[in-house]
């Protein structure tokens, strides 16, 4: 048997100095060494997976070889606790069985009727408000609050209110922080530390008032946060524990709005920088809707605003990076990986890959043409990740962009301000560092 080859190792020097703030584009240059195995200087040895093959096997097998977990995980679980996005087995299994009833057509029609609703109502308010003085806004922050409202109300019938603005803020300091934005680790005493704690005990709060206040009521709402707190354990046959509680209400809100709202505020930006994109959208709704708000149903007839988006998610996925860790050695295209390394999967790198994509970095929404036919490998594109770990939301975030887009088209016409690319801040989400400055009119009626 031919000894296994030890993948080659990145210049990780030469590659820190191009891309220093930027994990998404320093993986992405590893990529275009054109190596299908790289190995990343770590401390738990790590590996980029370039090859669509290995990356299927990785993704898609059963979770005998490849698990979520390692330093990547062990982070993520500081603020995430033991919800869906880092729990594993029997635990990760109980949790999605409780919740995935809540992500089925019924209820997408629900949370459909609320996306509309809040839309309308920061159109009617903030936005007539912005139309009519002409002002420059940070129309980032705007889709962060409005998919947050559509979040919070859809899933847990609930509000922030006030709270709102500071629960971002939590949400994006959080991430900053275990993640290595401000070189403190979590571990050790340190002002970024002492923040975080003072955040999340905010957070904390906000969420036990309004799990409390779900548990007293005598007349509690058909939604996810019900479930929670009505379900009993299957093994002590107890109310689950607070924690796991918070869990999944902290990962559904961050996978919730974060990712839909990064998304969006994208999209803003490349359609200021291809106006008649926005244009051919608007032709579209014009002619599919004849004037009618948009619905569940009717949104499906707006093939072309839904390339859009597809394009849109290629570019900038919402799930960017995938870490899996290895429980036993393993063979990936005649190299060796190691017991107990991690391999990471990149959608961000195989859908900007130019082997796989013609001009990947360009914006074209026809490549999603149907009519169009261009087989590519199941790997090229998957920004909600894959395997019976894809994102439970999936559904409920297109609508959402779909509906929130379609409303806002209906009513406004939007300018970006931004004409080069905003620097990326990539998190458990990919979003901007700064937003997008926008201004926007009224639509002309036809």
């Amino acid at each position: 048997m031919a000894k296994l080859k030890r993948p080659p190792l990145a210049n990780i020097l030469n590659i820190i100095k191009k891309h220093p703030n930027n994990m998404a584009d320093m993986f992405e240059t590893m990529m275009l060494q054109g190596k299908p195995i790289v190995r990343v200087p770590s401390l738990t040895p790590m590996y980029l997976i370039n090859d669509p093959d290995c990356a299927k096997r990785i993704i898609q097998q059963p979770e005998d070889v490849y698990i979520k977990g390692g330093k990547y995980f062990d982070r993520l679980a500081i603020p995430f606790g033991q919800g869906l996005v880092t729990s594993e087995g029997k635990l990760w299994q109980q949790q999605r069985e409780l919740i995935q009833p809540f992500f089925h057509a019924k209820y997408l029609e629900q949370y459909a009727k609320i996306g509309i609703k809040l839309t309308n109502q920061l159109m009617d308010t903030v936005w007539n408000d912005h139309a009519n003085k002409q002002t420059v806004f940070n129309i980032s922050d705007e889709m962060m609050r409005l998919v947050l409202k559509i979040s919070a109300g859809s899933l847990f019938n609930t509000d922030f209110g006030e709270d709102t603005k500071k629960i971002i803020h939590c949400v994006e300091f959080g991430q900053k922080f275990i993640l290595g934005y401000y070189l403190a680790p979590p571990t050790i005493p340190s002002i970024p530390r002492w923040q975080y704690r003072r955040l999340d005990r905010y957070f904390k709060k906000v969420l036990a008032d309004i799990v409390e206040t779900r548990r007293v009521s005598t007349n509690k709402p058909d939604d996810i946060l019900t479930a929670l707190v009505t379900t009993l354990d299957p093994e002590t046959q107890q109310p689950l524990p607070l924690e796991l509680i918070f869990a999944q209400i902290v990962t559904l809100l961050v996978t919730g709005h974060e990712t839909t709202g990064a998304l969006l505020s994208w999209l803003w930006y490349e359609l200021g920088l291809q106006p008649h994109i926005s244009e051919k959208i608007r032709e579209e709704i014009n002619h599919e809707l004849q004037g009618e708000p948009p619905s569940l149903k009717n949104i499906s007839k707006l093939k072309y605003l839904r390339m859009v988006i597809d394009e849109a998610l290629r570019l900038y996925p919402t799930i960017w990076t995938i870490h899996r860790y290895s429980m036993k050695e393993d063979n990936l295209a005649g190299y060796k990986i190691p017991k107990n390394s991690i391999v990471v999967v990149n959608p961000y790198n195989f859908q900007h890959d130019p082997t796989i994509w013609q001009e990947p970095l360009k914006f074209d929404p026809e490549r999603f043409n149907k009519t169009v036919i261009c087989p590519r490998h199941k790997m090229a594109y998957f920004p909600f990740g894959g395997g019976h770990r894809i994102c439970i939301g999936k559904n409920f975030a297109l609508q959402q962009i779909m509906l929130i887009l379609t409303t806002i088209f209906q009513r406004f016409d939007v300018h970006s301000l931004q004409k080069e690319k905003p620097q990326q801040l990539p998190l458990v989400s990919l979003k901007q560092l700064h937003g997008i400055n926008a201004t926007i009119t009224h639509t002309k009626r036809l």
